[in-house]
C-alpha cells in the first residue's frame, strides 16, 4: 500500500471511529435511561450502572469549603526545556506523534 493510500485509510478510519464513538455515547444514554436496577443480566450480559463524580468547581468556590490542597507537582515546561537545550533528563525524550487532518480545498 502507498504512503498516499495509507494516510487516506488512516483518516477515514479516524472519522469512522468518531462517529462509533458518539454512537456508543448515545446507545449508553438510552440503556441508563431503561435501566431501572443496579445489574441487570440480559442477553448473555451482565449490565451495571455506576455512578462517577464529576467535579467541575473552580478553585475560587473550592477555597469556600475548605476543599484545596498545595501540591508539589512536576515542571513540565522546564524539564522540556531543559531537554531541549541539550540537557540529558531520565524519563524525558521525544516521540513521534500522528496526525492526519483533510485538508480544505483550495477555491
Amino acid at each position: 500500500m502507498s504512503l498516499e493510500n495509507d494516510v487516506r485509510s488512516y483518516k477515514e478510519l479516524s472519522i469512522k471511529i468518531a462517529l462509533l464513538e458518539q454512537e456508543k455515547k448515545t446507545l449508553g444514554s438510552a440503556i441508563l435511561e431503561q435501566l431501572c436496577e443496579k445489574s441487570l443480566s440480559i442477553a448473555g450480559y451482565t449490565v451495571r450502572r455506576y455512578h462517577r463524580f464529576s467535579i467541575t468547581t473552580d478553585l475560587k468556590e473550592a477555597r469556600k469549603f475548605g476543599a484545596t490542597k498545595i501540591e508539589e507537582v512536576i515542571d513540565k515546561e522546564k524539564l522540556k526545556k531543559l531537554h531541549q537545550s541539550g540537557e540529558d533528563i531520565p524519563g524525558v525524550s521525544l516521540i513521534p506523534i500522528l496526525q492526519v487532518s483533510v485538508q480544505k480545498p483550495e477555491p
